[in-house]
């Protein structure tokens, strides 16, 4: 999305940096969703592969900057903890979310079975 070099904004660089971050999600979670079914093996093979990234990412940018491996800064830690962190926090708030608030199948199911109830008080009352 950002090699697309979009310019729907007339050159306001935080309004497209905004349009290409909710673009990128909508394209994740699309490909995620794109077959019917559960999706929890897609979902750990995402975050499974988001966290290697970015120990890998870590791991060069560590290596670059500290090639003696024994004296880093003080800041480098904080940063690995970070990273590290919040791409654990994100998969714990995904799991939660999915564990607690996601619609499960019998909440569908009951939806369809109440779905001609509803659809005869919007005929009745013209809703």
């Amino acid at each position: 999305v950002c090699c697309a070099k979009t310019h729907f904004y007339g050159g306001l660089v935080w309004n497209e940096w905004f349009f290409k971050f909710i673009t990128s999600i909508t394209l994740v979670l699309t490909f995620m969703n794109i077959i019917e079914g559960r999706s929890r093996v897609r979902w750990a093979l995402y975050h499974l592969s988001t966290l290697l990234q970015n120990i890998g990412m870590l791991a060069f940018w560590y290596y670059r900057n500290y090639p003696d491996l024994l004296r880093p800064d003080w800041y480098a830690f904080l940063l690995i903890s970070l990273v590290i962190g919040g791409t654990l926090l994100g998969s714990l708030l995904t799991l939660l979310y999915y564990k607690c608030l996601h619609p499960s199948e019998n909440y569908v199911l009951e939806m369809k079975k109440i779905a001609p109830a509803l659809e005869q008080l919007i005929k009745k009352y013209e809703l």
